[in-house]
Protein backbone atom coordinates (compact mmCIF):
# COMPACT_ATOMS: atom_id res chain seq x y z
CA UNK A 1 0.00 0.00 0.00
CA UNK A 2 1.23 3.50 -0.81
CA UNK A 3 0.07 6.91 0.38
CA UNK A 4 0.20 10.24 -1.38
CA UNK A 5 0.04 13.45 0.61
CA UNK A 6 -0.86 16.51 -1.44
CA UNK A 7 -0.62 19.94 0.17
CA UNK A 8 -1.14 23.08 -1.85
CA UNK A 9 -1.65 26.81 -1.69
CA UNK A 10 -4.05 28.68 -3.88
CA UNK A 11 -2.43 30.82 -6.56
CA UNK A 12 -2.81 34.53 -5.83
CA UNK A 13 -5.87 35.81 -7.62
CA UNK A 14 -7.52 32.40 -7.91
CA UNK A 15 -11.22 33.08 -8.15
CA UNK A 16 -12.29 29.68 -6.81
CA UNK A 17 -12.19 28.96 -3.10
CA UNK A 18 -10.24 26.04 -1.70
CA UNK A 19 -13.50 24.25 -0.95
CA UNK A 20 -14.64 24.61 -4.57
CA UNK A 21 -11.32 23.26 -5.81
CA UNK A 22 -11.49 20.33 -3.38
CA UNK A 23 -15.02 19.56 -4.60
CA UNK A 24 -13.74 19.56 -8.19
CA UNK A 25 -10.77 17.40 -7.22
CA UNK A 26 -13.04 14.94 -5.37
CA UNK A 27 -15.09 14.58 -8.56
CA UNK A 28 -11.93 13.84 -10.55
CA UNK A 29 -10.85 11.28 -7.95
CA UNK A 30 -14.09 9.31 -8.44
CA UNK A 31 -12.70 8.18 -11.82
CA UNK A 32 -9.52 6.80 -10.23
CA UNK A 33 -10.62 3.21 -9.71
CA UNK A 34 -7.46 2.14 -7.91
CA UNK A 35 -7.76 4.77 -5.18
CA UNK A 36 -8.42 2.99 -1.87
CA UNK A 37 -9.18 6.09 0.17
CA UNK A 38 -9.27 9.87 -0.06
CA UNK A 39 -9.37 12.34 2.82
CA UNK A 40 -9.36 16.10 2.22
CA UNK A 41 -8.32 18.86 4.64
CA UNK A 42 -8.47 22.66 4.64
CA UNK A 43 -6.72 25.55 6.41
CA UNK A 44 -8.43 28.60 4.93
CA UNK A 45 -6.51 31.07 7.10
CA UNK A 46 -3.20 29.95 5.54
CA UNK A 47 -4.84 29.32 2.12
CA UNK A 48 -3.57 25.73 2.33
CA UNK A 49 -5.57 22.71 1.33
CA UNK A 50 -4.83 19.11 0.56
CA UNK A 51 -5.61 15.47 0.50
CA UNK A 52 -4.32 12.13 1.70
CA UNK A 53 -4.79 9.25 -0.74
CA UNK A 54 -4.17 5.51 -0.46
CA UNK A 55 -3.17 3.36 -3.43
CA UNK A 56 -2.41 -0.36 -3.81
CA UNK A 57 0.92 0.46 -5.49
CA UNK A 58 3.14 3.39 -6.32
CA UNK A 59 2.53 2.67 -10.01
CA UNK A 60 -1.22 3.17 -9.55
CA UNK A 61 -0.61 6.43 -7.70
CA UNK A 62 1.79 7.70 -10.35
CA UNK A 63 -0.70 6.96 -13.14
CA UNK A 64 -3.36 8.95 -11.33
CA UNK A 65 -0.98 11.83 -10.68
CA UNK A 66 -0.04 11.92 -14.37
CA UNK A 67 -3.71 12.14 -15.32
CA UNK A 68 -4.66 14.76 -12.71
CA UNK A 69 -1.54 16.96 -12.52
CA UNK A 70 -2.29 19.28 -15.49
CA UNK A 71 -5.66 20.29 -14.01
CA UNK A 72 -4.21 20.78 -10.53
CA UNK A 73 -1.35 22.96 -11.74
CA UNK A 74 -3.83 25.38 -13.33
CA UNK A 75 -5.13 26.25 -9.88
CA UNK A 76 -2.58 25.29 -7.27
CA UNK A 77 1.01 25.33 -6.10
CA UNK A 78 1.28 21.72 -4.92
CA UNK A 79 3.74 20.02 -2.62
CA UNK A 80 3.39 16.30 -3.25
CA UNK A 81 4.97 13.70 -1.00
CA UNK A 82 4.97 9.93 -1.37
CA UNK A 83 5.10 7.39 1.43
CA UNK A 84 5.05 3.65 1.70
CA UNK A 85 2.43 2.73 4.26
CA UNK A 86 3.95 0.90 7.24
CA UNK A 87 1.72 -1.02 9.58
CA UNK A 88 3.51 -2.24 12.72
CA UNK A 89 2.76 -5.82 13.70
CA UNK A 90 1.03 -4.62 16.89
CA UNK A 91 -1.41 -2.50 14.83
CA UNK A 92 -2.21 -5.46 12.59
CA UNK A 93 -2.78 -7.71 15.62
CA UNK A 94 -5.24 -5.28 17.24
CA UNK A 95 -7.14 -4.79 13.95
CA UNK A 96 -8.15 -8.44 13.79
Amino acid sequence: MHARLLIYRLHEGTAQSGREIMDTFAELMKDQEQCRGATFFINETEREFGGFFLWPSQTDAEKAEEALRPRLLELLEPVIKWFEVYEPAIAQATAT
